[in-house]
């Protein structure tokens, strides 16, 4: 009795065409999922139809908003990362009420706030996150960066969904306000 076997030739003939080895595979996938679990098989090839809204995450609009100073890393961001010093320069923060750890009530013109602070750290990453009174919850990337002798102060300000362009643009010139006053604050007092 013979057994056949596959010649050599024509086992490397069949690998070294990929397009056969893909339509290999692709038919032994499609007979598994559809044959053997249709669920499945249903599941990854139902067609989507043409109306149907796909879940994007979604961006909001930012701006970096930067300011040099004429002080060290080591100094301003030392400054910073201090949630009590935000008091000497930001405006737009409200007025303290209290503070837990990182956690801080402040009055705004819109009630009450609360502000969470990054830990203090050696890196010169001030990032905040306000929580509104109406709900709303602000994140506010706030960095030091080295820029030779002096530093860079970066603040990434996001446009909110409420926000109309004119709310934008005024919000925009606070924010840049507040870092001017920083500048000074830093150059002026010899910190």
């Amino acid at each position: 009795r013979t057994v056949c076997r596959p010649s050599i030739r024509w086992m490397t003939s069949w690998i070294s065409r990929p397009s056969c080895v893909a339509k290999r595979i692709n038919a032994l996938v499609l007979h598994l999922v559809i044959q053997k679990a249709p669920f499945f098989g249903a599941f990854l090839f139902r067609p989507i139809p043409f109306d149907a809204k796909i879940d994007v995450m979604k961006s909001l609009p930012s701006k970096i908003i930067s300011i040099t100073i004429d002080r060290s890393f080591e100094r301003v961001a030392s400054f910073l990362v201090v949630p009590e010093n935000f008091i000497h320069w930001a405006a737009g923060m409200g007025i303290p009420k209290e503070h837990h750890g990182d956690e801080w009530t402040v009055i705004t013109p819109e009630g009450e706030a609360k502000v969470v602070f990054t830990p203090l750290n050696d890196f010169g990453v001030a990032d905040h996150t306000v929580y509104l009174a109406d709900g709303q919850i602000v994140h506010v990337p706030l960095r030091v960066v080295r820029n030779g002798e002096v530093s860079d102060v970066q603040l990434t300000f996001f446009r909110q969904p409420s926000m109309s362009d004119t709310d934008f643009e005024r919000d925009k010139k606070l924010v840049e306000k507040d870092l001017k006053t920083l500048k000074s604050y830093l150059e002026c007092h010899g910190y």
